[in-house]
């Protein structure tokens, strides 16, 4: 979302998750070493309940993009539906609602890959993405083996 920000002329405010800051971090770290100019992206660590919350009811935000859980998706919606003092147009919101992903594989499929695919999805990056896929649908019949034996059949 900060990309396409930038290249649309915009200025961003990149303010990462509370929890887990570092990959924000790294890639403010890496555009400012690109030499993108002071002030078109806004690094700003801090309380998503606080810092978060003014961001999105500022009247000068335009758009208030976030990956965040559904409860937030709702609060962040009404918030950004409400026109402020100062206000000159409509907020928009991209809202991801926590961006958790299916993923189908097919009868014909490698399933070491697959298997592969949805691991590194869900973990990759540290868990630090808006995409992991936590549903795999899976179209054949499969086993599964732990270390109290093994057992067959179709995913419910």
């Amino acid at each position: 979302m900060t990309a396409a920000s930038i290249v649309s002329g915009n200025t961003v405010i990149l303010k990462p998750s509370s929890d887990a800051p570092t990959i924000a971090t790294k890639f403010f770290e890496v555009l400012e070493e690109a030499g993108l100019p002071g002030g078109v992206v806004n690094f700003c660590p801090g309380s998503g309940s606080s810092f978060g919350n003014a961001i999105v009811e500022h009247p000068k935000t335009g758009l208030s993009p976030s990956p965040a859980p559904k409860p937030w998706a709702w609060k962040s919606t009404s918030w950004a539906a409400k026109a402020r003092p100062g206000q000159i147009w409509i907020k928009r919101t991209i809202l991801e609602m926590g961006g958790k992903d299916s993923i189908l594989v097919c009868a014909d499929a490698d399933l070491d890959l697959a298997v592969d695919g949805v691991v590194s999805s869900a973990f990759g990056f540290s868990g630090q993405k808006c995409s992991p896929v936590r549903e795999p649908l899976w179209k054949r019949r499969f086993t599964m083996c732990s270390s109290s034996g093994c057992a067959s059949g179709w995913p419910s």
